[in-house]
Order: structure tokens, then C-alpha cells, then sequence
């Protein structure tokens, strides 16, 4: 979705992304930090020489994408253990003790906890927001509007 729209294939999406300000129609509709998700217990038994073991998302995924460039910069070794296209997929994974994988802290379940480990680096924010080709189209600034105020009311709600 994100490369066709920078191809001119849409006038307007809605992506999450790491970095909104590469696009000056874009409009940051809220922020999500990221976590590493797992169990306690799991990473207490790792061997701390061996590669981290990562469930994750196919490219391209921004949290796949944030978890990779974090373990890279700290120099970290790290190895894919499970990929899997579905939130239902990667939680699975996770509980079943193959790795440890990204999210954001409202998206984890009840099962699984923020990973506390001093080795794991510190991951990027993930931003969500609504780009936009051009601001001279008054339809397009009459959607933005409306998608604005429905997203940060129910956004609002939601946090």
C-alpha cells in the first residue's frame, strides 16, 4: 500500500509507518510505542550466546522493520524463528515458546508480557498516519477531515 501510494496510485491512505515526516501532506494521527513481547521466563533461559530467536511478520512490516534495525545497531544476533502473516499466527508462536516478537503494548495479550531483558535494545516509535498526494483537492480535505475526527475520537476512547 505504502509503495503504491508513493507511486501516485492513491490519493490519500492510512499506514503505519516509522518515520511520518518524509511526507509534508502527511498528518500523524497518533503514535504507538513498541515493545518486546514474550515471557519473562523464556528469555531468562536463553542462552545469551546463541541468536535471539524472533517471531515475526513478513516483509514489509514496520514492526519487523523496527525490531531488525534495533538488534543491527546493537550488534545483536538475532535469527528468524517463525514468520507469520497473522496476529493470531505470531501470538501463537510466542505462547508456544519459539521466540519472542514486537508490538505494540495494546496489542499484546493477556497471555504474553513486555519482555524485560538489559540486552534487548530500546525499539522505535511506530507512527500511524494519513498521507495524502496533494493539499489542493477539496475533496481530498474534506475526507481528511472527517476520517480525522472519527479516528482521534475513537483513538481518544480507545487509550
Amino acid at each position: 500500500l505504502f509503495e503504491r501510494f508513493k507511486k501516485g496510485d492513491f490519493d490519500m491512505v492510512l499506514v503505519k509507518m516509522s518515520r511520518p515526516e518524509e511526507f509534508p501532506n502527511g498528518v500523524e494521527v497518533w503514535s504507538e510505542a513498541l515493545e518486546w513481547i514474550g515471557k519473562n521466563d523464556y528469555m531468562s533461559s536463553l542462552d545469551k550466546n546463541i541468536p535471539l530467536p524472533l517471531v515475526l511478520s513478513p516483509k514489509p512490516c514496520v514492526y519487523r522493520a523496527s525490531a531488525l534495525q534495533a538488534l543491527e545497531q546493537a550488534g545483536l544476533r538475532w535469527r528468524t524463528a517463525f514468520i507469520s502473516p497473522s496476529y493470531a499466527g505470531i501470538i501463537a508462536a510466542v505462547n508456544a515458546g519459539m521466540g519472542i516478537t514486537t508490538l505494540p503494548r495494546t496489542m499484546m495479550p493477556g497471555t504474553l508480557e513486555v519482555v524485560r531483558d538489559d540486552c534487548l535494545p530500546a525499539l522505535s516509535d511506530i507512527h500511524v498516519s494519513l498521507l495524502k498526494q496533494t493539499d489542493k483537492n477539496e475533496c481530498l480535505r474534506s475526507l481528511e477531515d472527517f476520517i480525522l475526527k472519527k479516528l482521534t475520537g475513537s483513538v481518544t476512547s480507545f487509550l
